[in-house]
């Protein structure tokens, strides 16, 4: 909560001093874009942030480039398309999953050791994954 100071142009008798309001204010608009919940986005060492994909054979951590934020959502500039499914939480199993990482960003991240976290994916029973919008 904070105080707004508002200029009227013209009267209305309905206004009165010390009056109190619930307003919204927009910052910007972005209209064509894909943005994700907040819970979708994971980081690993403080450089790579990715989300966990639903795949015909299984679960997939694709990086992700991230624009502009709110307090619910992120644009997501890169790294998944329009209806792709989307964990909100981590997958059971999927921990190990090597990232499949953006071309574009190679040289603008740190990177964990290449031989780590390739093993396969457990079969395990996976959450419902969440649709890109």
């Amino acid at each position: 909560v904070f105080e707004v100071i508002v200029e009227i142009d013209g009267t209305d008798g309905t206004l009165r001093p010390s009056m109190t309001t619930s307003n919204k204010i927009v910052a910007n608009e972005i209209a064509e874009t894909i943005y994700v919940p907040l819970e979708c986005l994971h980081s690993d060492h403080d450089s790579v942030t990715y989300v966990y994909r639903k795949l015909r054979t299984g679960i997939e951590k694709q990086e992700v480039i991230v624009g502009e934020t709110n307090s619910n959502e992120a644009v997501v500039k890169a790294g998944v398309k329009e209806s792709e499914e989307l964990f909100l939480s981590v997958p059971p199993g999927s921990e190990n999953i090597a990232i499949n990482y953006l071309p574009e960003m190679n040289g603008k991240r740190k990177k964990k050791n290449e031989e780590e976290g390739k093993e396969a994916i457990a079969s395990t029973a996976i959450p419902t994954p969440l649709t890109v919008k």
